[in-house]
């Protein structure tokens, strides 16, 4: 009976994703839902949706009154974290089998250098995609408590001081928010059919079970029961591929400077009304951003930017170079992987800055004011810093991150085209 609990629970979680996806599209495309809409439906369930395929021992408490987590069993979350360690060392070693078979004769058509290139492209793609997740999920582990507070105090922000206020939501985050949640929603399921219909795709993990692959178009020869059984592998590895970044990768990395951005558009209204305690909010940001770096310090935040930039350089490169000679599976999922990852930086990178600009402009704003304020406001805005999310090397988010940032992966792309 619990079997079949679970069934049903899945099945209308997933409907209700869905559901979920449609109402977020439904607010970018109209802006007069927006004016009376917040961020938090949103962004919740796509905290849900991230928790359900995640290894960490906790869940969203869908009982509560307030956005609060539960204790996931132990025994659970441990068997979770074993089987992804397990399928990740299984497509890591995938990707050393084809390193080793590519350009030997298996699967090998003669025809030209494109070929050969775009499939050692795939299996350097997959083995180095699987060893910076394999490392990250073992440092989300590591650091499951630190990413709590991230996960319920950015909602708790939002719900208190934006409370009767309208039109605040815009389609910048909704907009990101729907690209990615889609991408999650489709690319496991294509995962999965490709795994039944093209077995041989050396990208599958049923394709190091199957025997007579002349080419790797072929149906292949593996009994039924190992297809499917290696495509919910395939489906369950990128389900909670997909997850993590949703989950921690979006929500505890973005939401939290919003809810911060929120927090310091109250302080500027009282600001401005003449109210100076206000300013006492600030410390709220300063707790919410060195939890966020906490979280976020040497070394994940440089391997989940190095992650990115790495799957963005190649899946570009395939698009722009390899189109005509990719199979369409492949093609589909780098096409997919670049709208992301170009929406990643030229949105998520700029959202990333966005408290920060913030803060910059509210002590700008300070200055304006009849002699900078009383005593007390000017010692107070004294021992403030504006909000620095860290990236690397000491440098941090700011308004010029994102162009820096894709000139670096326009530079590597044309690079490698010219070779």
């Amino acid at each position: 009976m619990d079997t079949m609990d679970r069934i049903i629970s899945f099945v209308t979680d997933l409907f209700g994703d869905w559901i979920s996806y449609t109402k977020t599209l439904y607010l970018v495309t109209h802006k007069e839902a927006r004016y009376s809409s917040s961020y938090i439906e949103s962004c919740l369930q796509s905290y849900r949706m991230a928790l359900t395929c995640s290894l960490l021992p906790f869940r969203y408490d869908e009982n509560a009154k307030s956005i609060s987590l539960k204790p996931f069993p132990k025994w659970a979350a441990n068997l979770h974290f074993a089987l992804q360690i397990v399928i990740l060392v299984l497509h890591l070693a995938m990707g050393f089998h084809w390193n080793n078979t590519i350009g030997k004769g298996v699967g090998l058509d003669k025809a030209g250098r494109k070929e050969l290139t775009w499939k050692k492209i795939v299996q350097f793609y997959y083995y180095t995609l699987s060893g910076f997740t394999l490392v990250i999920i073992i440092l989300f582990r590591l650091r499951a408590d630190r990413v709590k507070p991230l996960l319920t105090i950015p909602f708790h922000m939002e719900i208190k001081w934006c409370q009767g206020r309208e039109g605040y939501v815009t389609n910048v985050l909704l907009g990101l928010t729907a690209c990615v949640t889609g991408t999650c929603l489709l690319l496991p399921f294509m995962y999965l059919a490709a795994s039944l219909l093209r077995p041989c795709l050396p990208f599958l993990s049923v394709s190091l079970v199957t025997k007579s692959c002349p080419t790797w178009a072929s149906l292949g020869e593996v009994n039924l029961g190992a297809q499917i059984f290696f495509a919910l592998v395939e489906y369950y590895y990128w389900i909670f591929i997909l997850g993590l970044a949703l989950g921690i990768g979006w929500i505890a990395l973005v939401y939290p400077g919003i809810a911060a951005k929120l927090r310091i558009d109250a302080i500027m209204r009282e600001l401005k009304i003449g109210i100076e305690n206000g300013i006492v909010g600030f410390r709220e940001i300063q707790v919410l951003q060195g939890l966020t770096n906490s979280f976020w310090k040497f070394p994940l935040m440089q391997i989940m930017l190095g992650a990115w930039l790495v799957c963005e350089v190649i899946a570009l490169y395939s698009v722009v170079r390899l189109a005509g000679t990719l199979p369409l599976p492949i093609f589909i999922y780098f096409s997919l992987i670049s709208i992301d990852g170009a929406a990643l930086i030229h949105v998520h990178f700029k959202l990333l800055a966005v408290p920060c600009i913030a803060s910059i402009e509210m002590f700008e704003y300070r200055k304006k004011m009849p002699r900078g304020g009383s005593r007390w406001f000017r010692r107070v805005v004294k021992s403030c810093s504006p909000y620095q999310l860290k990236m690397a090397d000491g440098r941090f988010f700011d308004k010029k991150t994102a162009l820096v940032i894709w000139q670096f992966v326009v530079d590597r792309v044309v690079m490698c085209l010219i070779m």
